[in-house]
């Protein structure tokens, strides 16, 4: 023990009684505490002056005895205070038996009364002797001391600790006197605490606050008997701090007493939650084991397995529990941690064989059983199949409600099955219990995605990893995250860091796929979406992917709608399912359908996104231009920082016209990200729009140069190449287009037009038929339609598709038009006429006006003559000819000056027959045009001359030029020259070399009938 310090006098405290509580003895005792009080004074009292001398002698004599007796009485108390003084001395230096020998000599002393200290004499000797364990002395010593005075107090501590050994009942007595007393030092406190306590926890509480002043032996049965009392369980706090007055200082104790403790705190610290210094004290409890029960020492085995647990340390962490199971054959928790140990390893199958055995054994509340039910919910949940998965997680977390792995499972899980609000509450509980776990900021990361916060996602899951590199769900997080924010490098990192860890992980291997279509890399699409079934066939994710694979590659609209029901029958709770089979109804034009899967995934999740897309473009579709916007604005609203939600605006905008929103959309997006390909698209089209066609190729460059696949890039091109009249540039882009994407309409539209400029109407017929076959919903545009069928020369078609096109909607002038021409261009001219005058009723667009009034005054210049001839005149220009009827009479066209049109077309042979007009502003003779007509066709390289002849036609004013055409097909041409005034009428016959001669003799007998209207 460390030596005591030195106490302070108590002279002037009271009894209870009132009476003056006096100490045994002066000085400081270091190793007893025992207080003494001063030694007292003695001073010789002044002598008196006697003035009466007749009694001197008498009194003197009287005066000469008592000063004898005073001299005396000075002279013993004189001795007795420096013995009393040596006394003092000697207890300072413990020489107990010196102290014990003065005081002999001082109580051998006499007369007694002349003795100020003896009752105090008398205990301080029994102290002395009780310390030389003279206790019978001691006792004797202490008794007589206490009888001559009651109020000695430490002397009643000293008794009961002798009489202790004999006398339990009045030790006690004499220790609640003593302590009752508040005189005691510390020391002698401490022993009456320790002598009182028996099992009073308060008793022995008070006495290890005076642990300093009792033996390490003592100290450590104290600890010993508390922590017994208090119970682990029961009052875990107050079992540490009572442990750590052993195990914190340098209290010596056996190895067993120390193992004992040690178990003890570990326990309670366990049951405080603080499992880091509960491992430190099982350690140390299991290294001097030898002191506890085979229970004990289960106990602390499956604590460290659990912290090792906790640390990701499985493989201690079995070890530790297998150590547990050597002791209790009815441990289960190693078998359980190596089923989580494989899980972890992607061994699921060894996970799912361990856990199910463990579930076969183990009892209710067993924590191997909680254990091996969040492993088979974690196989599950990568299985695809999250009901089955939260029926394994709700019984592990019923469990173990801290279960942080398993609850975070449970989050991804509610995601899946659209329990959105509920895995908001799990994801906010994770933040409260375990805010910094990996699995804990994985699944909070998991609810910010779904809410729309990438940037927050992104920043837990680098927490997550730092801490945890070897869970491939982190990743595949991330990289959504990146997708996000169109950072599509780094995600197809992540997913390959996530596949590295786990080949066969489900969602990155979707997510890797889903990556590529948006980089239009459909190579591998339907390799993975076929392993992703096998593997996994009760999950939706492979017949989501087959469902991608049909529609962007196959474009098998039937077979992706049967993979979009698969998906719904592996997972009817999720909207992903649903909104795939919306948008493949969409595709078929089955919108009530669509509307319905839309409208039941905004049911299920009113946050999506996809399903406000989907019913804008069916609002679109029908004309609801202001529910469309009010739908994308409703998703902008929902994920402000989405540059995808705003662009969907800007594109609806862009169809819509609204080109001032559109635009400032585009530019905000550019802002934040310059490189992204949507909105440098949608800025081609704004430029576009404005007629910088120049500048808007320009854009698609750009996008093309980040990404060479990306078809649509290409065909934007196209489209903006062929307004510019650069016809093979925009072809070889279309072609590009339909290499990257065979599923896509728009490029054979251009490639249809661009064969229709270059007079190629077998090739237009086939791109036509290539755009039919891949048109969808917003392809089928009914007035482009039926004008491209009627430039393919289908003009049964066209009146089938104006038709049926009128019957839904019957204002719309286009269609009239297509129509008028088709039945004009079969000889139907009431058919065709009354298409005309419809327009003229009803229309309000001027240009549509002006062009069926000259159509409908075109067809009444057509009768028939009789002979299987059509005479044609033209009133305005003032001339007149006929035909054969099997000529197809097509429109003309203004900006060539071009007035009739006639098409011949059979097997190979094509011909055509057509008359210019023109009026100048001076009188030219027919060989003067002839003239000027040689001088510019000769410029051409694919212009050959053959002759030029005057005729006697038109009254002598007429000419006739001979040429060929062409460096690849070669065409005949013959074109005849009539003028009158400043009128001048150029006639036409234009045929491929083999059918020339045939239509020449026709194109004679047009020419012969020519005239000039008077």
């Amino acid at each position: 023990m460390n030596e005591l310090p030195k106490n302070e006098t108590m002279n002037d405290q009271e009894s209870p009684a009132g009476e003056e509580v006096k100490p045994v003895a002066q000085g400081a005792v270091m190793d007893t505490a025992v207080s003494f009080p001063d030694p007292q004074i003695l001073k010789n009292p002044t002598k008196s002056t006697f003035r009466h001398w007749p009694l001197l002698g008498g009194v003197l004599a009287v005066l000469l005895l008592a000063a004898a007796g005073i001299a005396y009485l000075v002279s013993e108390q004189n001795a007795e205070a420096a013995r009393w003084q040596q006394a003092q001395t000697a207890v300072q230096e413990g020489a107990w038996s010196v102290v014990e020998q003065i005081l002999e000599e001082q109580l051998a002393l006499r007369p007694a009364f002349a003795l100020h200290y003896t009752a105090e004499a008398y205990g301080l000797r029994g102290v002395a002797r009780y310390k030389q364990g003279n206790l019978e002395g001691a006792l004797a010593d202490l008794n007589e001391a206490l009888r001559q005075d009651a109020n000695l107090m430490d002397l009643y501590a000293y008794r009961a600790l002798i009489l202790a050994g004999t006398d339990k009942g009045a030790a006690a007595t004499d220790a609640q006197t003593a302590v009752d007393s508040g005189l005691l030092p510390p020391y002698l406190a401490a022993q009456m605490q320790v002598l009182l306590a028996g099992t009073d926890q308060s008793a022995m509480a008070a006495a290890l606050t005076q642990s300093g002043y009792l033996s390490d032996e003592q100290v450590t049965d104290l600890a010993l008997a508390l922590v017994a009392e208090y119970g682990i369980d029961q009052e875990p706090a107050q079992v540490v701090e009572i442990a750590n007055t052993v195990l914190n200082h340098e209290i010596a104790s056996t190895a067993e007493q120390h193992a004992r403790l040690s178990y003890a705190a570990a326990m309670a610290h366990q049951a405080l939650g603080d499992e880091d210094t509960a491992v430190v004290h099982a350690e140390k409890a299991l290294a001097q084991s030898e002191g506890l029960s085979d229970a004990e020492r289960v106990a602390l085995h499956i604590l460290r397995a659990n912290w090792y647990t906790a640390q990701g340390d499985l493989e201690t962490a079995v070890a530790q529990a297998q150590a547990a199971a050597e002791l209790d054959g009815t441990i289960t928790l190693h078998t359980a941690l190596e089923a989580w140990q494989a899980y972890r390893a992607f061994d699921m199958e060894t996970a799912v064989t361990s856990a199910e055995s463990v579930l076969q054994t183990a009892v209710e509340g067993d924590p191997a059983r909680q254990i091996a039910q969040r492993t088979l919910g974690a196989v599950t949940t990568w299985q695809g199949t999250p009901q089955a998965a939260l029926e394994m997680l709700d019984a592990a977390l019923a469990a173990n409600p801290d279960d942080t792995e398993a609850r975070a499972l449970r989050v991804h899980n509610l995601l899946l099955s659209s329990q959105w609000d509920a895995a908001e509450a799990e994801a906010a509980s994770l933040t409260e219990v375990a805010p910094t776990a990996p699995a804990s900021l994985w699944g909070q990361a998991s609810v910010a995605m779904y809410l729309g916060d990438p940037e927050l996602a992104y920043v837990l899951l680098n927490q997550a990893i730092a801490q945890d590199a070897t869970r491939p769900e982190f990743y595949a997080l991330r990289a959504e995250t990146y997708r996000k924010t169109v950072e599509l490098g780094k995600a197809a990192e992540d997913l390959d860091a996530a596949l590295a860890l786990y080949p066969q992980f489900a969602d990155a291997l979707e997510s890797r796929q889903y990556l590529l279509l948006d980089q239009y890399d459909y190579e591998q699409l339907a390799e993975t979406a076929g392993q992703v079934v096998e593997l996994y066939p009760e999950s939706p994710a492979g017949y989501l992917l087959q469902a991608a694979y049909y529609l962007e590659v196959v474009g098998d609209k039937e077979e992706a709608l049967k993979q979009a029901e698969e998906a719904i029958v592996r997972n009817p709770d999720s909207v992903r399912g649903y909104l795939l089979r919306g948008r493949v109804y969409l595709l078929l034009n089955e919108l009530e359908k669509a509307r319905a899967d839309y409208e039941r995934v905004l049911a299920m999740d009113p946050r999506s996104t996809s399903a406000r897309y989907g019913l804008a473009d069916i609002a679109q579709y029908q004309g609801e231009e202001e529910t469309a916007v009010a739908l994308d604005q409703e998703a902008v609203n929902l994920y402000p920082n989405s540059l995808n939600t705003r662009l969907e605006l800007g594109y609806l905008y862009l169809n819509q016209g609204h080109l001032e929103q559109a635009w400032e959309i585009a530019r905000q997006v550019l802002a934040e990200d310059p490189q992204n390909d949507r909105a440098t698209l949608l800025h081609a089209y704004l430029l576009a729009a404005q007629g910088k066609l120049e500048d808007a190729v320009k854009e698609t460059e750009k996008v093309i140069d980040l990404n060479p696949n990306n078809p649509y890039a290409y065909i934007i091109q196209a489209g903006f190449l062929l307004q510019m009249g650069r016809l093979d540039e925009a072809y070889d882009s279309a072609q590009a287009g339909v290499e990257l994407n065979g599923q896509l309409a728009e490029p054979h539209r251009i490639m249809f037009t661009i064969a229709s400029n270059n007079q190629d109407i077998d090739e237009a017929n086939k791109q036509l038929d290539l755009w039919l076959e891949k048109a969808g919903l917003f392809d089928e545009d009914p007035g482009m339609l039926s004008y491209m069928q009627l430039i393919s020369g289908r003009p049964e078609d066209v009146i089938a598709t104006t038709t049926a096109a009128l019957a839904k909607e019957p204002d719309v002038d286009s269609y009239y038009l297509n129509r008028a021409l088709a039945y004009l261009d079969l000889g139907e001219l009431e058919e065709g006429q009354a298409d005309l005058e419809q327009i003229l009723a009803t229309s309000e667009n001027i240009t549509m006006v002006s062009d069926a009034e000259y159509i409908l005054a075109e067809s009444k210049q057509v009768v028939g003559t009789g002979d299987g001839r059509l005479q044609y005149t033209n009133d305005s220009f003032g001339y007149t000819l006929n035909y054969a009827d099997w000529w197809q009479k097509q429109p003309g066209d203004d900006s060539q000056q071009m007035d009739l049109l006639l098409v011949y077309e059979a097997d190979e042979d094509f011909g055509a027959v057509y008359t210019n007009l023109f009026i100048e502003e001076t009188e030219l003779s027919a060989q003067t045009v002839a003239e000027l007509i040689k001088s510019s066709s000769a410029a051409r390289s694919d212009f050959t001359l053959i002759s030029s002849d005057p005729l006697g036609l038109n009254g002598g004013n007429s000419y006739v030029i001979r040429y060929s055409l062409g460096t690849v097909d070669l065409f005949q041409g013959k074109q005849y020259i009539f003028v009158q005034d400043n009128h001048i009428i150029l006639l036409t016959l234009e045929a491929l070399d083999s059918s020339f001669a045939e239509l020449e003799a026709e194109l004679d007998a047009i020419a012969a009938s020519f005239a000039f209207v008077p």
